[in-house]
């Protein structure tokens, strides 16, 4: 590169520094990491720029992909507590909300030992999510080391449901002339019943009743697993299956950065109809019947 444009200068001369990698090509680069599943090094050789350049490219440039979109994240309030009740009931003819913990694979940090090591035999780290109906990410938590359990209860989300800081309405009926009922999270067998988290009766030998009560929630909680598939499974992160997501070869802060950025990605792109079109997702007939998704 030039020090000056103008030809036959003679104050011109060779300079070593490169020109800066503009932040549209940053973006791209990007988007492609996220999208097609190459590794860094695959990435730095198409690029033509270094593997460290690009993980620092990709750390830098979902964080900048969070804060520039955060807003598209959900508000907890009251009033909007109560409308994502009303998509769950017109939807699913479920009343409440869905909450699913999910690991991401990635290579364990150095002297880590066994601390991010799950009971799959494999070293992740977790994201809790809570969806909307319309396949949203409402709230996420994302970073607890794999070999914990108990995430939910011990996660900042957990904690903030717990102390009541997340403006869930008061109880109220579900059918008239009934007791009040609380709102509450949908999860399975792996959470801990509590007055703000529903989970399925446990054991094979269940009373009518109760099968038609586990029938009912399961339908609901495959919102979210809907959820992660359009986002993680065919969108970004391709690894193949939804309990086999591509192995994240980064740093944990840049691993969890990927993660925020897909989020808010997912959250952003989800208004627009290439991005889930109708027979994507699992949807519901009016007679009750589940038509599920690609």
């Amino acid at each position: 590169m030039t020090g000056c444009s103008t030809p036959d200068c003679n104050n011109s001369k060779q300079t070593n520094f490169r020109e800066p990698i503009c932040p549209r090509t940053k973006l791209y680069l990007t988007l492609r990491y996220l999208a097609t599943g190459d590794k860094m090094a695959s990435i730095a050789f198409t690029f033509r720029i270094g593997r460290s350049t690009v993980s620092t490219i990709i750390a830098d440039t979902c964080e900048y992909l969070w804060q520039a979109l955060k807003n598209e994240m959900f508000i907890p309030s009251e009033d909007n507590w109560k409308e994502i009740t009303k998509e769950f009931y017109t939807h699913w003819n479920f009343p409440h909300y869905s909450l699913i913990n999910k690991y991401f694979n990635f290579y364990a940090p150095p002297k880590s030992g066994s601390t991010f090591y799950n009971y799959k035999g494999s070293h992740s780290i977790n994201l809790m999510a809570v969806a909307s109906a319309l396949y949203r990410f409402l709230l996420v938590d994302i970073g607890a080391e794999g070999r914990h359990s108990g995430v939910f209860k011990n996660s900042l989300m957990g904690q903030l449901f717990a102390d009541y800081k997340l403006y869930l309405p008061l109880p109220s009926l579900i059918v008239e002339n009934g007791d009040p009922m609380p709102y509450v999270l949908v999860a399975d067998e792996a959470f801990q019943l509590t007055n703000y988290t529903m989970r399925p009766y446990p054991g094979k030998i269940l009373t009518y009743d109760r099968r038609i009560f586990n029938y009912r929630l399961s339908r609901a909680r495959r919102v979210v697993e809907n959820t992660f598939g359009i986002k993680l499974v065919k969108r970004y992160l391709n690894g193949g299956t939804m309990k086999n997501f591509r192995k994240i070869n980064t740093l944990l802060q840049t691993a969890e950065k990927i993660v925020k950025a897909c989020v808010v990605l997912h959250n952003f792109l989800m208004n627009k109809l290439l991005y889930c079109r109708p027979g994507f997702a699992d949807s519901v007939q009016t007679d009750g019947t589940i038509n599920s998704g690609e």
